[in-house]
């Protein structure tokens, strides 16, 4: 499934199993607000989040989108959860002046860049940036079937009521966790319970998505790893295995043998990622455009970076690929108006100017021709002495790092006069000499700190990295296989992880 289809054509999917409620009243954004998971105040007029509902035990109640314009609020649920989301809600509006409606238009979406000149909500869908219109299309355009907006999910991992979410599971062992709950926003029902999980070591079991290394099928049901509890098999769709892994079990990267049903089953775990800004999605649509071209097809190419261009109007790598597809085309009118969008993107770009010179040579235009390459000689040189500038504020900034350090130094001196095997000086101690590339008089302080504490899962990854870079990569690995048990044991996952990784390329 090629996910970037559907960033092509203008193509917009429908909420066809999906109703959708008006929220009015002065009331709605308090209410709502100590009613669900997510930050409606700090949600911008003409914006759209994931939100949730908990009940006083942090387990969930139903999931929704929230759209916010300066008049209203628009709920959009499920249709097997809607009419008893909206009961629940009217249970609590007893004070408030807030009324909830059915809204009775269509409502689309379209992903990556407005696919419609009518009014939409911005936001996340799929993890990916979207749009939302809340109105009839008055035009026929292109759109993007259910069966493609099922494996879209399936690929990023969108939480789903009964696929990947269940009513009554606790929310910090689901996505919700990640992409519909602020813990910054205060409180609301379940948050107490829902915060110390979250401040605590995490969940004991989180979404991951499961990878078989074989040919053999995993079934839906729990599974286990080293004879102990691994997790479970929770949903299996388009040929993804939706899983939930327990804490110790949560590493990229890393393979792990499965027991389910008396087979045994080589697996690897990858973590979802939250979400795609628009520069992050158009660089890997960009990259997907630049295979397409290297495969010779110029056409799909160019659809696709055109697609780039308008999630991300300043990407200049998309203009730049565009501008060399158009010159062996022979296409040097459609190249001179990109490059001229290119500088309007990037007015220092020598390569606009280059360009431009290339394909008016090429239409005869010899003087203005003259005058481009004379414009990307000039910025050369302005962009030689932007890089000198950049150099000395990079010095500037070494240097103040450098004040630091010897301030830290002084500091953890004097605990290490005191008690010199205080394991918070003696990693700081290493983290300096890290930085100094000492990477000797690093690991001497690293095993004084191991030695005090064998579970300073930091000092695991700090310690591999320096033996790395002496060139012992034997006990490096030796290193990283300690750290990521330590780490993976305490819950833990980011060292956990970045040594896997480490591990992985060693390997």
């Amino acid at each position: 499934m090629k996910i970037f289809d559907l960033f092509v054509e203008g193509r917009v999917g429908l909420f066809s199993e999906h109703n959708v409620y008006k929220v009015t009243g002065a009331d709605r954004i308090k209410f709502f607000q100590g009613q669900t998971t997510n930050d409606l105040i700090s949600l911008e007029n003409g914006s759209f989040h994931l939100n949730s509902r908990v009940d006083r035990t942090g387990k969930v109640q139903f999931f929704f989108l929230t759209l916010k314009s300066e008049d209203s609020l628009y709920l959009i649920f499920d249709n097997s959860i809607a009419s008893e989301s909206i009961d629940e809600f009217n249970k609590f509006i007893i004070m408030d002046e807030v009324e909830i409606v059915e809204h009775s238009q269509k409502v689309y979406f379209s992903i990556g860049h407005s696919s419609l000149s009518s009014s939409h909500f911005e936001g996340f869908l799929f993890g990916l940036p979207a749009f939302i219109y809340l109105n009839d299309l008055e035009t026929k355009v292109p759109t993007i079937s259910a069966s493609e907006i099922s494996s879209v999910a399936s690929f990023t991992g969108w939480p789903r009521l009964g696929v990947d979410v269940l009513q009554g599971q606790l929310i910090n062992e689901t996505r919700l966790d990640e992409l519909s709950v602020n813990y910054n926003k205060g409180c609301f029902l379940g948050q107490e319970t829902v915060a110390k999980v979250h401040n605590g070591r995490g969940a004991s079991y989180g979404p991951m998505r499961v990878i078989s290394k074989s040919t053999t099928s995993l079934s839906l049901g729990p599974f286990e790893i080293d004879g102990r509890k691994g997790g479970a098999i929770i949903a299996v769709e388009d040929g993804f295995y939706f899983g939930k892994v327990f804490r110790e079990f949560r590493l990229e990267n890393k393979v792990f043998t499965l027991t389910q049903n008396d087979r045994s089953i080589e697996c690897e775990f990858e973590a979802y990622k939250n979400q795609f800004t628009k520069d992050e999605f158009a660089k890997d649509l960009y990259h997907y455009a630049v295979e397409l071209f290297q495969s010779n097809k110029e056409e799909e190419a160019i659809l696709y970076l055109m697609s780039v261009i308008k999630v991300a109007p300043s990407f200049a790598d998309a203009y730049e690929a565009l501008g060399v597809i158009y010159g062996r085309q022979l296409k040097f009118e459609e190249g001179i108006e990109l490059m001229n969008q290119l500088l309007l993107v990037d007015e220092d770009s020598v390569l606009a100017h280059t360009n431009k010179s290339l394909y008016l040579m090429n239409l005869g235009k010899i003087e203005e021709a003259e005058e481009e390459k004379g414009l990307a000689t000039v910025k050369s040189f302005a962009m030689y002495g932007k890089e000198a500038k950049k150099k000395k504020q990079d010095d500037e900034v070494l240097k103040e790092k450098n004040e630091q350090m010897l301030q830290r130094e002084s500091m953890f001196k004097q605990v290490l006069e005191i008690d010199s095997v205080d394991t918070i000086a003696n990693y700081g101690m290493a983290d300096i000499f890290f930085f100094r590339k000492e990477y000797e008089k690093s690991k001497k302080h690293l095993e004084v700190v191991l030695s005090e504490d064998d579970k300073y899962s930091m000092a695991y990854l700090l310690l591999g990295k320096n033996l790395e870079l002496l060139n012992n990569t034997t006990e490096a690995r030796e290193v990283y296989k300690k750290g990521i048990q330590v780490a993976s044991a305490k819950g833990e996952l980011m060292p956990a992880n970045e040594m896997q990784a480490r591990l992985m390329k060693l390997s």
